[in-house]
């Protein structure tokens, strides 16, 4: 098995903005300090304000793709983590179920 030398936690809250918020963490386990990276994902849950990101730097978003980098400068030092919260969302999340998309 090969080492593990990253690990992303993400959690949401309801808290942190109208329709909640995002945060991610990224745990550097390597032993050499991580710079210029970028962080993708994809929401059905779309962020709306990006200057309302916490310690991330957000660089483009096309519907459901988001793209995201740190702060200009700025890396990860080895066994450290880094936390970015994202708070400004378009619609509330939902999990789709049977064709419906009920409120959580």
């Amino acid at each position: 098995m090969k080492p593990v030398y990253y690990r992303l936690e993400n959690s949401w809250t309801p808290k942190g903005g109208p329709n909640g918020q995002f945060t991610f963490t990224l745990l550097n386990l390597s032993e050499s300090p991580l710079s210029g990276f970028k962080l993708v994902y994809t929401s059905l849950t779309r962020v709306s304000d990006p200057e309302a990101c916490e310690n991330a730097q957000f660089l483009r978003r096309n519907a459901n793709f988001h793209e995201f980098s740190p702060p200009r400068g700025s890396f990860l030092r080895p066994a450290r983590a880094g936390s970015s919260r994202l708070p400004a969302f378009i619609a509330r999340r939902s999990i789709a179920r049977m064709g419906q998309n009920p409120p959580i």
